[in-house]
């Protein structure tokens, strides 16, 4: 893992091509904590980024290394707060080198662009890890319904400062990475855990994380506008998929890959949503049996206050609905379960030798297969070549995987195997915009103006509150001096998506170029405030203004 590369899967957008990167300044880490990238908020990941780069510029191997370093760190607070929570030293370390090497998490430790999942995790379990002390601090109430608290509250070993702590460490969590809003559901958790009794102190607790995760949280669904999936049918069996697939991948984790297609089609008809329904059925079922188990109602409470908000219920057309790096945190309830199964059965096994030697053995054999998976699954993201060769092997031969290609294609300058791909994609799927749009951008490029309109009228038409497309058609319109046509474009572009900077530098050389200065020297300021350190913004508009006082413009 140390010795691979960036890859073309996000690297260049988070990364390599980005301008908040390249600078520690004032300025510049202002404008880290006020932008988004790829219509994420994460401003202490790519603050991160930005501390490597002043120091070690471009060099894979610092962000490899540190991505496992914050990983490690991850396994050991893992570790410090299954002990916090009552397990023996052995079962606590059985749980936490399971998450260590599980082959699910190597997209998390070995993508740089996931650093924010390493990141938003370390700051999480130090968020979680806090807040146990502050309860060990506080008087234990009476027994809540669920969980009498009986003599699993721990005597002392906190001080109410923890809490303060708590809060900081889960804010810190939350600028790395938005999937912490599950932060104060997890603490609620833990509340029942430890027998903690509802109350207004409880409820003043919970209200001081929301004051930090409700804003977060509306910065995050603002920037994903997407509608709802018409079907709610099809929604409910999505999320049934998605839950169960987690559960199958982290379980028995084969045929991993960096991308998973979504069965077609999303109904009981499908073999696999039909099982996906049986199991899901098995899993409640379980929950409903064991409900009174404190670290079975923990582990599976867990996952799902964790991954909960990953489950999506809006029309789909990214890349994924699910991934193996979503499965990251949410696991790790899973982990502390299996060292606390692990430990049951050696006690079991109470004298016995044999025994004892048995399941000393299958253990050791399944941490040596696990490792061994783990370490087949890094190879898979040593560069583009490694990862795009892996996701074919792996008989995803569907739209995402050609997309995925024909973008890395595409971010290496090969137009051509580009273009092939992008339309291998829509072969598979014709209702797939994303690979309409980019293959619209190639010939756009290229001066073929009626291929390139024909394909963003057809994003548009499968997907009308495209941004991207109403911009990028908007540039054709602006080429073929469709003036009229292409302010339509840019106006609906910005209204779709108002923190974007290109839609309104595009729509500024418009108002440039029919004389309308004025206007134009608005928009760069606009796209400037989006992109501070863009240089080349500066200079159009300066440009601008020159124009606007009458100077001859160079």
């Amino acid at each position: 893992m140390l010795a691979g590369q960036f890859t073309a899967l996000d690297d260049p957008g988070h990364l390599l091509e980005n301008p908040q990167v390249i600078s520690l300044s004032p300025e510049n880490i202002t404008a880290i904590f006020r932008t988004t990238v790829n219509d994420t908020y994460i401003p202490l990941t790519i603050l991160s980024f930005a501390v490597e780069h002043h120091f070690f510029g471009f060099q894979p191997f610092v962000y490899h290394w540190d991505n496992l370093l914050l990983h490690m760190f991850v396994v050991g607070l893992l570790f410090g707060l299954g002990r916090r929570m009552g397990l023996s030293a052995p079962a606590a370390g059985v749980g936490s080198l399971l998450f260590a090497l599980h082959p699910m998490h190597v997209e998390s430790v070995a993508w740089v662009t996931e650093r924010k999942d390493v990141l938003y995790a370390f700051f999480y379990m130090l968020a979680l890890y806090q807040y146990c002390r502050y309860l060990q601090a506080v008087r234990p109430p009476a027994a809540c319904r669920l969980f009498p608290a009986g003599n699993l509250w721990p005597a002392g070993g906190g001080n109410r400062s923890a809490f303060a702590f708590s809060v900081v460490f889960g804010f810190l969590s939350i600028l790395a990475k938005p999937m912490a809003l599950s932060l104060p559901l997890v603490l609620c958790l833990f509340d029942l855990f430890y027998g903690r009794k509802f109350s207004g102190r409880w409820l003043a607790e919970k209200l001081i994380h929301a004051a930090y995760v409700i804003p977060v949280a509306w910065i995050t669904v603002s920037l994903h506008q997407r509608r709802l999936m018409d079907n709610w049918a099809e929604a409910a069996l999505t999320a049934v998929w998605s839950f169960v697939f987690y559960i199958r991948k982290f379980i028995y984790p084969v045929d991993l890959s960096p991308l998973y297609a979504t069965p077609s089609p999303v109904s009981l008809e499908n073999p696999e949503i039909l099982f996906s329904v049986i199991l899901f059925a098995v899993y409640a079922a379980c929950l409903a049996r064991y409900r009174g188990n404190r670290w079975f109602f923990f582990a599976n409470g867990f996952f799902v206050a964790s991954i909960f908000f990953l489950v999506r219920l809006r029309t789909s057309w990214g890349l994924h609905e699910v991934a193996d790096r979503f499965m990251y945190l949410p696991s790790a309830g899973f982990c502390l379960l299996f060292g606390l199964g692990v430990e049951r059965l050696f006690l079991r096994a109470g004298a016995r030798k044999a025994a004892n030697a048995v399941l000393a053995v299958a253990l050791a054999l399944l941490f040596l297969v696990l490792g061994a998976q783990t370490y087949r699954q890094t190879q898979v993201w040593e560069n583009d070549t490694t990862l795009w060769a892996a996701v074919i092997r792996k008989g995803a031969t569907d739209r995402l995987a050609y997309f995925a290609r024909g973008k890395m294609y595409d971010e290496k300058g090969d137009q051509v195997n580009a273009v092939a791909d992008y339309t291998m994609a829509v072969t598979l799927d014709p209702k797939f915009p994303r690979a309409y749009n980019n293959r619209g951008i190639i010939y756009g490029k290229y001066g073929d103006h009626d291929r390139a309109l024909a394909d963003f009228n057809r994003a548009l038409a499968l997907y009308p509150e495209f941004a991207q497309a109403y911009n990028n058609r908007g540039l054709i319109y602006f080429y073929l001096l469709e003036d009229r046509l292409a302010l339509e474009d840019f106006n609906k572009a910005i209204e779709l998506r108002p923190r974007v900077a290109s839609s309104y530098v595009n729509r500024a050389r418009l108002f440039g170029v029919t004389g309308q200065y004025r206007l134009a020297a608005e928009d760069f300021t606009r796209a400037l405030q989006l992109e501070p350190g863009n240089a080349a913004i500066a200079e159009e508009r300066a440009e601008t203004y020159r124009a606007l006082e009458g100077r001859k413009i160079p």
